[in-house]
């Protein structure tokens, strides 16, 4: 197979696989707790640590094998739902600072009436 024909293969399997990830996590709610977003998160820095090991052990051959192709996308994948899961324990975060800041305010408002 010529090196431009695998190169466009392996773009479009990564943007089929981006898509795909996108599209799964358009739907996460934004109502997950912390817990379960840090047990999401080390659930995947697991995966991804398995999928470097075994791209570790398969990359002792110097060609760029199918199973590599289909780890590194893996991997890629893994990265993004990562990505997510951090960008929605960023998000409760930040709601929670919010609801503190108006509630000190609201505090504040009642301690200046007394």
């Amino acid at each position: 197979m010529p090196q431009n024909t695998r190169l466009r293969r392996m773009n479009w399997i990564k943007t089929i696989v981006s898509i795909t990830v996108l599209l799964m996590f358009a739907g996460v709610s934004y109502e997950q707790t912390s817990a379960e977003l840090k047990k999401q998160r080390e659930r995947l820095n697991r995966e991804i640590n398995l999928l470097n090991q075994s791209l570790q052990k398969t990359s002792t051959n110097k060609t760029l094998t199918l199973k590599q192709v289909n780890a590194l996308n893996t991997q890629i994948s893994l990265r993004e739902r990562k990505i997510s899961t951090i960008s929605s324990e960023i998000r409760l975060i930040e709601r929670q600072i919010q609801e503190n800041t108006q509630e000190i305010q609201k505090l504040e408002d009642q301690l200046e009436k007394l």
